[in-house]
């Protein structure tokens, strides 16, 4: 039993241990799917120089997954670029907090202290981030740089001569061009030391030393320039070359330390006018001056590619001065390689990268990709190949780009190119190939992503049915993205597919609490398949999120306004099944005496005399859906006599009827009533009749201080004993104004209209008709409002007068007060 119990519990401890892991995996996918398109975006405006526009994109992704690290590397990278040290330093001391591990972090936090002139913390911070694993071979390169020149600048030679050796033991790559330039360094020091030594042999005063001089202030004039005294006498004439080299190797050293670099100019000038400016001697004179004086170094070294005149290492040094002018920077690089070329030396791979990047910089995009395919040839990269691949893939244009796609595409994953093939088509609006470059993509490794994409492609190029087979596809690959089943549950909508389409926004929904944006689309559905709790469910979680659901739409103003109040009354409408309508009409000027023979109809007295009437309704489960209602009704009107409430002996009539929606504001009744009446053959008859009504703009408006609105209605009677007939044709247009001064809602409205109004029903079938001009005047105000429901009562009180303008009817002239209250 214990042995049964044991099994049983690491069963579920290795189930709970893959859901985790399974989750973890989930969501760290989630994380890259977020930030992958602002990434690749930020390197896309990094290297167009919108260096402000990567930062914003770069914060967003850091937000999304602060463990990026791709991204914090190129945080740091645009940093520099914006030379905004504090957001440098931010970065380092951050990453070296949270993965003390992380060499990143200690490389970081020493470029910001050796840009703020802090050699010895930028030292410890270096060598931390070298002896770290992790750091990419470029950056270890550059740390190690750093890390040696920074040693230099406080003249700790034997420390720096140590430092090298623990380079090489671990394993950092070293330039040819920076051992160089540290040898001479050294050799240099060990000069000076030897100057120093003799100096302090015979004696020399202090005050002897000059002072150093401020370079800005300045006016840069080149040594060629220089015209030397004529009594000028050069003091290194009775050595030997290798003796003269060392000592002018050694001056050097000692007038660049001291800044006196107008000495160091008339120098070199004396050394060109003896022919005695050897390559050597300019890559001291170089190699002084890398990290003292720029301007000067660029003034003296000029481009040049002949191993006669100049040395691969002047070349450097002048291409690293110039990175403020990345043309000449990139045409030193290259003269550097052409150089070493001529010793019979295979170029650098970095110089050749350098080169690139320099020429990148200076947008000479097919020199760039010339030079980083150059570079590749020496060294291989894996990084910098997808990304030069990528390049000559969005670029097809450029003459080096085929054959670099040919070369390297298979850097990229399985199905890359053809997915940044897509890109660059639908960039140039080439959706024919950009969707059969999809489709490629997938076809090579299928991903939910790309199936995404597709569709989006596919919905801007209105091709519905590939939309909807793409989203079926993505969720196959990935059923726990919110993101796939809302578009799909859009879709679906979209395509009458109800059923369905509520089942995948409810998913959405338990997948990402965040997404209040689609519950009135769950409550709209809801409400359209008969499911009326869960929709007012839904429809007054909408009402209590409004705002938040509105931000996320972006719906603002009067839109969120009548949003808002949309759903209020959709909760009023489900919540309300019984409506009822009561009113009266007095006609408030005398009626004409009818002559014998011809009868006075109902439909008369319902429109041009006095008439109380009553109706109720009840809303049955629609016959369709919840946009087409259908209702049961009973009504009763009985007749009043003129300018009075007294009821009209013999005038009433009563009847119910079945009313169903057909069209947003349309409706059809159809109903049977019974008639009774005085003064006629059939006091009693039945009646079958057919209405129909269209209005718009007859509800509360939340917004707006004015609206129109109008109304049309028509009916048409039979009445079986007397087999005589009725026909109503009206029609009502007012303009409703807003009352701001009155408590509740409430509008004034002034409205003109016109009537028909043909009947038989009289002694002799003698057809009685009327065509009317109306006008009048109405109030009407609405009530019964909460946060949560529209107002579900409406009255309205009005003046109305009605002129014949043409029929047989004796009646000329109609003047009626009306109310009606709505429920």
């Amino acid at each position: 039993m214990r042995l049964k119990n044991l099994l049983r519990f690491v069963v579920l401890l290795s189930v709970g241990i893959h859901m985790q892991a399974r989750a973890a995996w989930l969501d760290s996918e989630w994380h890259n799917f977020r930030v992958y398109p602002r990434l690749q975006r930020s390197y896309d405006l990094y290297k167009a120089g919108d260096y402000a526009g990567a930062l914003v994109l770069l914060q967003q992704a850091e937000k999304i997954d602060p463990n990026k690290r791709d991204a914090r590397i190129l945080h740091a990278q645009t940093c520099e670029k914006l030379h905004d040290i504090a957001c440098l330093r931010q970065l380092g001391e951050d990453w070296e907090r949270r993965f003390q591990r992380d060499p990143l972090g200690y490389y970081i936090v020493g470029y910001v202290k050796k840009l703020g002139n802090d050699d010895n913390q930028a030292i410890e911070q270096f060598r931390s981030a070298i002896e770290h694993v992790g750091l990419h071979p470029d950056s270890r390169t550059k740390a190690g740089r750093e890390l040696i020149d920074a040693l230099f600048r406080l003249k700790r030679y034997q420390e720096a001569q140590a430092t090298i050796a623990w380079l090489q033991q671990q394993k950092v790559f070293i330039a040819d061009a920076d051992s160089q330039r540290w040898n001479r360094q050294l050799v240099a020091a060990a000069a000076g030391a030897e100057v120093s030594k003799a100096a302090k042999v015979a004696k020399v005063a202090p005050e002897e030393v000059v002072a150093p001089i401020n370079i800005s202030k300045q006016k840069t004039v080149s040594s060629k320039e220089i015209v030397p005294p004529p009594d000028s006498q050069f003091p290194y004439r009775e050595l030997s070359e290798a003796m003269r080299t060392q000592r002018i190797i050694a001056d050097f050293y000692h007038l660049t330390a001291a800044q006196h670099y107008s000495d160091l100019e008339g120098e070199v000038a004396v050394l060109r006018r003896e022919n005695l400016f050897t390559p050597a001697i300019q890559e001291a004179l170089a190699l002084n001056l890398e990290n003292k004086n720029c301007p000067l170094l660029l003034q003296e070294i000029a481009v040049d590619a002949d191993i006669r005149e100049t040395t691969e290492h002047s070349q450097m040094a002048a291409a690293y001065c110039a990175s403020a002018q990345p043309e000449r920077s990139a045409q030193h690089f290259h003269a550097a390689s052409s150089v070493r070329a001529q010793a019979g030396l295979q170029p650098l791979a970095q110089t050749l990268r350098s080169e690139g990047d320099a020429w990148y910089a200076s947008q000479q995009l097919d020199k760039a990709m010339q030079s980083w395919d150059a570079s590749l040839q020496q060294q291989e990269n894996p990084e910098l190949a997808r990304n030069l691949v990528d390049l000559a893939i969005q670029h097809p244009e450029l003459p080096s780009s085929v054959v670099i796609v040919t070369r390297y595409r298979h850097f990229l994953p399985p199905g890359q190119l053809a997915l940044t093939q897509a890109y660059a088509a639908q960039h140039r609006g080439d959706n024919v190939a950009a969707e059969a470059n999809f489709r490629t993509s997938l076809a090579e490794s299928p991903k939910w992503q790309v199936w995404y994409e597709l569709a989006n492609l596919m919905r801007s190029t209105g091709n519905s049915s590939a939309q909807g087979e793409a989203l079926s596809e993505a969720l196959k690959l990935n059923d726990e993205q919110s993101l796939l089943h809302a578009e799909y549950a859009y879709w679906l909508k979209s395509n009458g597919q109800s059923a369905a389409a509520l089942l995948h926004f409810q998913r959405a929904v338990e997948l990402d609490s965040q997404r209040t944006e689609l519950i009135p689309e769950i409550a709209l559905l809801e409400m359209k398949l008969g499911q009326s709790k869960a929709a007012i469910r839904d429809f007054r979680a909408s009402i209590d999120q409004s705002k938040n659901i509105q931000s996320r739409n972006s719906v603002s103003g009067e839109a969120a306004e009548n949003q808002l109040y949309a759903w209020q009354r959709a909760v009023q409408t489900l919540e309300d099944r019984w409506s009822i309508s009561a009113g009266t009409q007095v006609r408030l000027n005398q009626g004409p005496i009818v002559p014998d023979g011809v009868g006075i109809s109902p439909s008369q007295y319902a429109q041009f005399g006095g008439a109380v009437d009553f109706e109720a309704a009840y809303r049955l489960d629609p016959l369709w859906d919840a946009e087409h209602p259908s209702w049961l009704f009973a009504r009763a009107s009985q007749g009043l006599e003129n300018r009075s409430f007294e009821f009209m002996s013999g005038n009433t009539l009563a009847g119910i009827g079945f009313r169903q929606r057909l069209l947003a504001d349309e409706n059809v009744l159809g109903s049977v009533e019974w008639l009774y009446r005085n003064g006629s053959d059939t006091p009693s008859d039945v009646m079958l009749r057919l209405s129909g009504s269209h209005s718009f703009g007859t509800d509360w408006r939340p917004t707006g201080t004015q609206w129109t609105s109008f109304n049309v209605y028509g009916d048409i009677a039979r009445l079986l004993r007397e087999k005589s007939y009725y026909l109503t044709l009206s029609a009502e247009l007012g303009r409703q104004q807003r009352l701001a001064w009155l408590d509740g809602k409430s509008t004034f409205m002034p409205y003109v209209g016109s009537a028909l109004a043909i009947n038989n029903d009289n002694f002799s079938n003698t057809a009685v008709s009327r065509v009317d001009a109306v006008m009048g005047i109405a109030l009407q105000s609405w009530h019964g409002a909460d946060p949560w429901r529209a107002p579900d009562v409406r009255q309205r009180l009005s003046l109305e007068v009605r002129q014949r303008i043409g029929g047989n009817s004796l009646d000329h002239t109609i003047v009626l007060l009306q109310w009606r209250i709505f429920h």
